[in-house]
């Protein structure tokens, strides 16, 4: 088991983000539960951050289709590390959008990240335990 913390730019044009990010947590409800993956999603402005874990083969292959997908770019990843446990064993995937607070954490980690600089991780796993303590989608 495993969990993964990653950063990237979202490309999604701003008057279709809401519908756009709908489909995109619909669809990751049901491929997270057929990988037996769970986590959250957090979106603010142009920036996203998602934890996600699962087992070891699923998240890799979960991890190869979201670097590929065109919705966003500049993908980082923060921390992969193993875990004995689930950090959220039920939620197949939550989301949170909209912060400017959230916004500028995620920048700062993704630039420390490239710059080889300081660990963001639990500051990366509080704003999400933060963010969906009351979430938007989650199951």
């Amino acid at each position: 088991m495993r969990y993964l913390i990653y950063v990237s730019r979202n490309l999604i044009e701003p008057h279709a983000t809401c519908a756009e990010m709908e489909r995109i947590v619909a669809g990751a409800l049901q491929r997270n539960a057929a990988l037996r993956i769970t986590g959250a999603l957090v979106t603010a402005g142009d920036r996203n951050l998602q934890y996600l874990e699962g087992p070891e083969a699923e998240l890799a292959e979960l991890m190869r289709s979201i670097v590929r997908d065109p919705r966003h770019e500049q993908v980082q990843v923060i921390a992969d590390r193993g875990v004995q446990t689930r950090r959220f064993p039920n939620w197949r995937l939550a989301y949170c959008g909209g912060s400017e607070v959230v916004r500028r954490t995620i920048l700062a980690a993704a630039d420390d990240a490239a710059k080889g600089g300081r660990d963001w991780t639990d500051d990366l796993i509080d704003v999400v335990e933060d963010c969906i303590a009351f979430p938007y989608l989650s199951d």
